[in-house]
């Protein structure tokens, strides 16, 4: 195998790994999201260190 058939080769393999993984993401972990309100964002932004957060 060329270097150059070989550099199209794993080019084509990461270019399908990436699809694949925007797929994945897309489907699952981008719907999971957590409605974060004004109140809960600015209570965490003004906590001193010492407090747990909610």
């Amino acid at each position: 195998m060329t270097a150059a058939a070989l550099r199209r080769h794993l080019l084509l393999i990461v270019a399908i790994k990436l699809a694949l993984l925007a797929a994945i993401w897309w489907c699952f972990v981008r719907p999971a999201r957590t409605p974060i309100g004004a109140d809960d964002a600015a209570s965490h932004l003004l906590s001193s260190p010492g407090e747990p957060s909610k």
